[in-house]
């Protein structure tokens, strides 16, 4: 039978591998660098969606632009029904009084010969079985009650776009809110 001399106890007498504390200090030592890349990389997440929104925002204002600038369509904008009574604030505090904005029709820019969109942006409300909607064309904001989803709009008068959250999981800087034009933590 062999017996053991040396079973991890005592002096190295061979310097081979790595004592338990150096491992240890290695591994400490990555840990520390991992959270800090993951605080770093943390945020960029939300803003990655933010930017998102931001794009999307662009894309619905040049849609809209483009079909008005169509002669076909002499300056009239891609509406459906009107958005009455509700005021959209943007992210600088303004108003914009309700009886001048519309419901943006994306069917009419997913067929328009300028054919800004393929299918109807993310973030925008399309109720099930009809892909493109935005919020069942025809009807008012007020009865758009779904979460997490924004309503295009466009001003009548200005040709702005402006997205209107509709929800309880619509906030802006942490505070709930239904009617703030801007990117409002919340995306699909």
């Amino acid at each position: 039978m062999k017996t053991y001399k040396n079973i991890g106890f005592g002096p190295r007498t061979s310097k081979k591998g790595f004592t338990l504390i150096e491992l240890l200090i290695v591994m400490v030592i990555l840990a520390i660098l991992a959270g800090v890349i993951v605080m770093a990389v943390g945020g960029v997440f939300g803003s990655a969606k933010s930017a998102a929104y931001d794009g999307v925002s662009s894309q619905v204002g040049t849609a809209v632009g483009a079909y008005a600038a169509n002669a076909d369509h002499a300056g009239s904008y891609p509406i459906g029904g009107a958005a009455t009574g509700v005021d959209i604030t943007d992210v600088n505090g303004a108003t914009v009084n309700g009886s001048s904005l519309y419901l943006i029709d994306f069917s009419l820019l997913l067929t328009s010969e300028e054919g800004m969109f393929r299918t109807v942006p993310d973030g925008t409300l399309a109720i099930a079985g009809a892909a493109n909607d935005n919020c069942d064309i025809g009807t008012d904001i007020g009865g758009c009650l779904n979460t997490s989803h924004y309503v295009w709009v466009v001003d009548n008068t200005t040709g702005v776009t402006y997205s209107y959250c509709v929800g309880a999981t619509c906030l802006y800087n942490g505070v709930q809110t239904n009617n703030r034009s801007g990117y409002m933590n919340v995306w699909p």
